[in-house]
């Protein structure tokens, strides 16, 4: 489990958590689609959202990755885990973007701001 989750920290570290939601969501899409449809290919399924989600003209050089990543993933957990899970990542990214929406801004850094700490 460890190893899942550091796999998909570092997506999201790399694209950013909104990003990292919006890869997520469309892995949700994209299995519940393999899951539910006569295809018995996952990674068209994860291709067709991702270029929902982000569109096809987007040039993205991390949809790639986030794509081998997801996969990775779910071959390691199998596909009765790997839905589940995914909405759980959902779920947290989606409370981690509401905290961050309701904290305060950061003060703003004046010219006299050294002489708080004076």
């Amino acid at each position: 489990m460890r190893r899942r989750r550091a796999l998909l920290g570092t997506v999201s570290a790399l694209t950013g958590h909104g990003v990292f939601a919006q890869i997520a969501r469309s892995a949700v899409t994209a299995d519940q689609r393999y899951l539910s449809s006569d295809t018995s290919c996952y990674a068209l399924c994860r291709d067709t959202a991702l270029r929902e989600a982000f569109g096809d003209g987007q040039d993205v050089a991390y949809l790639d990755c986030a794509a081998i990543v997801l996969e990775a993933v779910r071959i390691q957990m199998g596909d009765a885990a790997f839905g589940p899970f995914l909405r759980c990542v959902v779920e947290a990214e989606d409370a981690y973007a509401k905290r961050s929406a309701q904290r305060p801004a950061p003060r703003p850094v004046t010219a006299d701001a050294h002489e708080d700490f004076a």
